[in-house]
């Protein structure tokens, strides 16, 4: 471990394997992939539940709080309150979450940094909508923990192509207003989809 930041979060190998259209898509093998990705995330997804729901339970105990959270109505606006909220406590937030040695380094330059503030912008959020009267919001949120990787991405790239238009789309406009942020439906077959991301790329982004 160099205690640096990282420069690339590109997975070069397989860049180059659909790059050449030869990517390993073998049933067995994406499995295998998926588990190991749970695997490595496991002991990190489980300590951000826990703050999620110790987050929730804290804003219960404090009616004011209650009322507060509840007068911004639009997400877009939302998440935005919530990543100014979140960059004021990095530096407690990343106490929390990592060691010193690790804690002490860590910058907005950092990986481990922009991540950890969007998991805690995250967590804003889904302790408003808990909150909201009636709500039914779902338990597990293990998932969206895995969806934010990818908006964590623009901390070193220029744009995000995406379908998800509750979750990655206002937290990614929100947390990186100077980055790209490209919309795709895909419910659509797979080559009218294809198509539509090439229409929506800009060509400055395509390498021939």
């Amino acid at each position: 471990m160099t205690l640096c930041p990282v420069k690339s979060v590109v997975d070069e190998t397989s860049t180059q394997q659909f790059r050449n259209g030869d990517p390993n898509t073998v049933i067995s093998f994406v499995k295998q992939e998926a588990e190991c990705c749970r695997k490595t995330f496991e002991t990190i997804i489980s300590l951000l539940l826990k703050t999620a729901e110790a987050m929730y339970k804290n804003l219960c105990k404090q009616e004011n709080l209650v009322k507060d959270f509840r007068q911004e109505t639009q997400r877009n606006a939302r998440f935005e309150k919530w990543v100014q909220g979140t960059d004021v406590s990095m530096k407690n937030i990343l106490k929390n979450l990592f060691s010193e040695e690790i804690s002490c380094r860590a910058d907005a330059n950092w990986f481990t940094w922009q991540m950890a503030r969007l998991w805690f912008a995250y967590c804003f959020e889904w302790t408003f909508r808990k909150n909201l009267s009636g709500s039914s919001e779902k338990k597990d949120i293990s998932n969206d923990f895995y969806d934010i990787e990818y908006v964590t991405y623009l901390s070193r790239v220029d744009g995000l192509l995406t379908n998800d238009k509750k979750l990655q789309v206002p937290l990614a406009t929100a947390a990186f207003p100077q980055k790209d942020v490209f919309v795709v439906d895909t419910s659509k077959e797979v080559q009218e989809v294809f198509a539509d991301i090439i229409n929506i790329i800009p060509q400055s982004y395509r390498i021939e």
